[in-house]
């Protein structure tokens, strides 16, 4: 039985008056563009980009530091949100004092001059958003876990959010490979009140197989969310055990503001920012002061920690506190998937791949249809050396979850570990179709060019990567092509640049020594690699099963790092 979630469309009552559906407040909004950029682009287009992205990392190095928000870049220029006027002059200032001690030591040519311009206004969010995904991703947890139904992932189902062309069903039917979607609308009503229409639809026809309203205080949500979850197992015939019963009715927290807060945590995890990880941290941990036995608050604290290790922290310092808050989740609620989940990655994190797998297939012995575990353990299996298996769990987690372009671009990463490069590349670019704009694929399919020998691609695909993603690691890796490709002038630019770089944010070692294995210096990769293990950086993961690595192999330092993360056997 198949079955998918349409993600909530948010509706507001024009009755109502407006604190009710948005979220508004003063704020100080910072606009910067750079001086002289569009001259520069027809003079010199790849310095232009090169100072470009060099002038972003010096940016998104401060911006968080003033507790500002990046909205979004406007080609050249910044769109920043701060919670006060002081705090974006103050983080003004240090930017172009920042600007002003590197152009210093660069030629004129090379220098970066940037304006700035702050105004003070309203700013107007809606809050129906936080609400309406946040009940459509807990039904999706709840209903994955009823034996006989498969349930496609959140990143499918949320690309279908807010469309509404003719035959939409239909094609959620052809895409997901399902045969009944549950739409969903939150209209916000007075107070604490809100109305939600459940309807149950069958995709060949677009009839309704059932449907029902709730006018509900917030506080009875996870009622409405267990009557929903009961009727649509009803409909679709499915029989219940114990323990699928009990799942459906167990609700996560009994304090309606925490579970706000958790609603809010995920909505600014989403985002896929610094800001937004720290923005999250902070209302799960709202969440938690309210309910210490909120077990997925500190799933989301975890999480959290996983994808600012490595990035914006070091890896060790993430990692601690990533184990600490997944431990926590476990010991709470020894049945919650997504715990095991959350400590499985954790322990990785300490190289104790014994204790991953361990979790791991507890996660999915408790929700087989969660892609993401069934993703991550292909991964467990791919840096041992087991590809064949991690091809298939990876294919069933694309199963489960086939427009996640994360799940997608994930397989071509073991494709590529397996050195099966022709895979690798046809998968790469099947999730580029998915999201054009999506770096990691851009640097997946750049790797895998380069290991097939196209130099030149591999090139012209990590240069995009970096442009998209001025991260230091897709930086790194777009060094690396440079210097591979003869141009290791700009290699060795990059290096420079990173440590200037590390003086005003956390860069990880792995960035430095992906440009010294392009450049052929293995002494100084050697160096930068026993720097990652010290980090706990995520590149010992890979030791054993990429390319990138084979020039080290017999390397006597190389073969010491392998050994200390357990990857030797």
């Amino acid at each position: 039985m198949l079955c998918c979630f349409f993600p909530a469309r948010i509706w507001s009552n024009p009755s109502v008056p407006s604190e009710n559906t948005e979220l508004r407040k003063l704020a100080a909004i910072m606009f910067t563009d750079m001086v002289g950029y569009s001259a520069l682009s027809q003079r010199n287009e790849a310095l232009a980009l090169e100072l470009l992205e060099e002038h972003r990392g010096v940016l998104r190095g401060l911006f968080p530091r003033h507790q500002g928000t990046e909205i979004k870049t406007t080609g050249d220029g910044f769109l920043v949100e701060f919670a006060s006027a002081l705090a974006a002059v103050r983080c003004a200032v240090e930017i172009q004092r920042a600007l002003a001690e590197r152009n210093q030591a660069q030629p004129a040519e090379r220098q970066v001059r940037i304006r700035i311009g702050i105004h003070l206004g309203d700013v107007v969010r809606s809050a129906g958003d936080v609400h309406g995904d946040g009940m459509t991703e807990e039904l999706l947890n709840v209903l994955a876990q009823v034996p006989g139904l498969r349930v496609p992932g959140r990143s499918s189902c949320f690309a279908f959010k807010g469309k509404t062309e003719d035959n939409i069903f239909r094609k959620v039917g052809e895409q997901l490979h399902v045969t009944t979607v549950l739409e969903g609308s939150v209209r916000k009503a007075p107070a604490t009140s809100c109305s939600i229409t459940a309807p149950l639809i069958n995709v060949a026809d677009g009839f309704h197989l059932w449907s029902q309203t709730y006018d509900r205080d917030m506080k009875d949500i996870f009622a409405v969310q267990t009557e929903v979850a009961q009727q649509v197992v009803q409909v679709l015939q499915v029989k219940l055990g114990v323990e699928a019963t009990r799942a459906l009715a167990k609700a996560p927290t009994d304090n309606p503001e925490a579970h706000r807060l958790y609603l809010l945590g995920r909505y600014h995890f989403s985002k896929a920012t610094q800001a937004g990880w720290s923005d999250a941290i902070q209302a799960f941990n709202q969440a938690i002061q309210l309910d210490p036995g909120y077990a997925l608050a500190y799933c989301g604290l975890a999480d959290n920690y996983g994808f600012l290790g490595g990035s914006f922290m070091p890896g060790k310092e993430a990692w601690a506190k990533e184990k600490d808050a997944a431990q926590k989740a476990v010991s709470l609620d020894p049945n919650l998937a997504d715990a095991h989940l959350s400590l499985a990655l954790a322990l990785a994190c300490d190289f104790d791949w014994p204790g991953m797998d361990r979790e791991m297939k507890r996660a999915l012995e408790l929700n087989p249809n969660l892609a993401l575990a069934r993703d991550q353990f292909a991964w467990l299996l791919t840096v041992h050396g087991r590809f064949d298996e991690a091809v298939a769990h990876s294919r069933k987690a694309v199963e489960l979850d086939p427009l996640s372009p994360l799940i997608n671009i994930n397989l071509a990463e073991y494709l590529l570990c397996a050195r099966r490069f022709d895979d690798a590349i046809a998968q790469a670019r099947k999730t580029l179709a998915l999201d054009p704009n999506y770096a990691w694929a851009l640097r997946t399919l750049g790797w895998s060019l380069r290991w097939k020998g196209d130099t030149a691609g591999a090139l012209a695909e990590m240069q995009k990567a970096q442009s998209l993603d001025p991260d230091p690691w897709s930086i790194g890796c777009f060094g690396y092509a440079l210097a591979v490709s003869g141009d290791r002038a700009k290699a060795g630019q990059i290096l420079r640049d990173f440590e200037i770089l590390a003086k005003q944010r956390y860069v990880s070692p792995a960035a430095s020594m992906v440009v010294y294995l392009g450049l052929g210096e293995k002494e100084k990769a050697l160096e930068w690699l026993e720097k990652c293990y010290a980090d706990r950086d995520t590149q010992c993961w890979f030791l054993k099963v990429d390319p990138l690595y084979d020039s080290l192999r017999n390397e006597p330092r190389f073969q010491a790092v392998l050994k200390e993360v357990s990857l030797d056997k």
